[in-house]
């Protein structure tokens, strides 16, 4: 459709972070290692956009990771809600890092992909986040604060992985409980993703991690329903 316009100058593509499974480290942009069918068609999506584009456009594809903020839907809202419950606690001891992503700075990220001069981003694949990994405690203590000082409690992980265990088993009769492994696998998971590029290309982003959750959680309030889901 682009090709057939004749007026596209240059073109974003969207991709995700999922054409990589989390704990693989791909030699270069062609090779990807999807883990589920979703990752799978963005990756057939990259390939069909190398193969089609070429030089008939300016044309860069981003690799989103999870985008959060404002207007965020009930999947994401989820550590914002269970802090605010205090319902959230930490593995003791742990440092987790995390390659996530403010949607204001996704935006102002998106603009300077826009308009930069076409050699910093022409034919190239790059991954969108905020620039410096999110340490998962420091974030969650500063969203217990934007909630009005809720506390964020840390517990031996050997208790989350039992905790996980019980809710893999109540799963199994049809209930639902707030930890299972699968979750307990993503909340351990650490995210090595270079956004080096990205800071090279658009420069300073404007906002701060704790301004990005102040707003978010302004916006929760805001909507008397966000948390009756």
């Amino acid at each position: 459709a682009a090709q057939a316009a004749g007026s596209v100058r240059r073109a974003i593509f969207f991709s995700s972070q999922l054409v990589v499974r989390v704990g693989y480290t791909p030699k270069d942009d062609l090779d990807v290692n999807p883990p589920n069918a979703y990752g799978e068609s963005k990756a057939h999506g990259e390939k069909t956009v190398r193969e089609m584009a070429s030089n008939s456009m300016e044309w860069v594809i981003v690799r989103p990771t999870t985008i959060w903020g404002p207007w965020f839907g009930v999947k994401y809202q989820g550590l914002y809600r269970n802090i605010r419950r205090q319902r959230y606690v930490h593995p003791a001891g742990r440092k987790i890092k995390k390659v996530w992503g403010y949607v204001g700075n996704s935006v102002f990220h998106l603009d300077r992909l826009a308009y930069v001069d076409a050699s910093k981003v022409h034919g190239k694949t790059i991954y969108m986040a905020d620039y410096d990994p999110t340490d998962l405690l420091e974030y969650a203590q500063i969203i217990g604060e934007c909630w009005g000082g809720k506390k964020v409690r840390q517990v031996p992980i050997a208790v989350l992985k039992a905790l996980a265990l019980t809710g893999d088993a109540m799963k199994l009769v049809g209930k639902n409980f707030p930890m299972t492994s699968y979750r307990l696998g993503n909340m351990l998971g650490q995210m090595d993703l270079s956004i080096e590029p990205l800071r090279e290309i658009c420069g300073p982003q404007p906002y701060t991690l704790r301004e990005s959750a102040q707003a978010t959680v302004d916006w929760m309030k805001a909507h008397e329903d966000f948390d009756r889901n």
